[in-house]
């Protein structure tokens, strides 16, 4: 099994049309979008383990979703197969919440305290940390995961985020 995470930024049109129509939002994902997608492998996880205070923390929103955010968040149909589970979409106005807990986290930060012992020890999937190659392939990955999400923010989109 694989949980690998997948973004794309959408506008409010976008958005709307998905929620009104499954198949439009069927074929916009996987085809006329396919190849903006912001693939972030499996180590999603793993950067929410590092950054995120606790499962309340809107950091943690990849795999808590929303929490008390709940009306700026939710699932785009029930049919659409993405692998594991409907894709969720998250508003501008929750995003912007997550781009100002996460603008601290500089690239140099994030390496600074990305602890691969205790990924492993904690046994964040998929594991493996401690193999020399996994923390500067985090780090990138941590660099990805950043860019999208503030700049997605700044420039007043919505975020899909599903895993296949």
């Amino acid at each position: 099994m694989s949980v690998n995470h997948m973004f794309l930024p959408i506008t409010d049109e976008q958005l709307n049309r998905m929620l009104a129509d499954e198949q439009y939002a069927h074929d916009f994902i996987f085809d006329e979008k396919k190849d903006d997608w912001v693939r972030l492998s499996t180590d999603v996880l793993a950067i929410i383990a590092i950054t995120s205070r606790s499962d309340d923390d809107p950091l943690s929103f990849v795999q808590e979703g929303a929490g008390d955010h709940e009306d700026e968040a939710g699932n785009v149909g029930d049919r659409i197969d993405m692998g594991s589970e409907p894709a969720a979409y998250y508003k501008n106005s929750f995003l912007k919440l997550v781009a100002k807990r996460l603008e601290p986290w500089t690239i140099k930060k994030f390496e600074s305290r990305a602890d691969m012992e205790r990924l492993e020890d904690e046994r964040v999937y998929p594991g493996g940390w401690t193999d020399a190659h996994r923390k500067p392939m985090l780090v990138e990955a941590f660099a990805l995961y950043r860019d999208c999400i503030l700049k997605t923010a700044a420039a007043g989109l919505h975020l899909l985020v599903w895993c296949l």
